[in-house]
C-alpha cells in the first residue's frame, strides 16, 4: 500500500507524496546541477553582470552556437550566441536572471577570451539550474 504511493522523478524515485518529496527532488536537482557545472568537467568560469550593477564571478555550462549571418543594410554579419546553464542560487549562482538588461562575460569559441554578451531570453528554470540565451 506504502509503495503505491511513491512519487517518481527524472532520477527515479524521489521520496513519499508530502513536504518530503518536494525536499528529496529539490536535492536530486540540486546535486545534478553541482555535478554538470564542475569546472573539473564541463563548467567554465563566466562573469554575470544584473542590470542593476556590479558583478558576479559564476561558474556555468556554456553551449556554443555556431555563428549564423545575417544581413544587414550593406553586408553580412556573425550572430554569435550561445547558452548559458548557470545555477539557481544565491551563493553559487543566481536567482532571478533578467532578459531585459543582464549581461554575461563569456568565450563564444572555446578558447577565446570572453566578451560580453547579452541575456536575450531567460529559456527555462527549475530548483537547480537557469537555461539563458545570449548572444553578442
Amino acid at each position: 500500500m506504502r509503495d503505491a504511493r511513491r512519487r517518481w522523478g527524472a532520477g527515479g524515485a524521489v521520496g513519499f507524496a508530502g513536504g518530503g518529496a518536494l525536499r528529496g527532488r529539490r536535492t536530486l536537482l540540486l546535486n545534478d546541477a553541482a555535478a554538470v557545472l564542475s569546472t573539473s568537467d564541463h563548467g567554465e568560469s563566466v562573469t554575470y553582470r544584473p542590470s542593476a550593477g556590479g558583478t558576479l564571478s559564476r561558474t556555468a555550462l556554456v553551449v556554443r552556437a555556431e555563428p549564423d549571418l545575417v544581413q544587414g543594410q550593406s553586408e553580412f554579419a556573425r550572430y554569435q550566441r550561445a547558452t548559458v546553464w548557470i545555477r539557481n542560487d544565491a551563493t553559487l549562482g543566481i536567482t532571478a536572471p533578467n532578459d531585459n538588461g543582464d549581461k554575461v562575460d563569456v568565450a563564444l569559441r572555446e578558447g577565446d577570451a570572453a566578451v560580453t554578451c547579452r541575456v536575450v531570453k531567460v529559456v527555462a528554470g527549475d530548483s537547480g539550474l537557469w537555461e539563458l540565451e545570449v548572444t553578442r
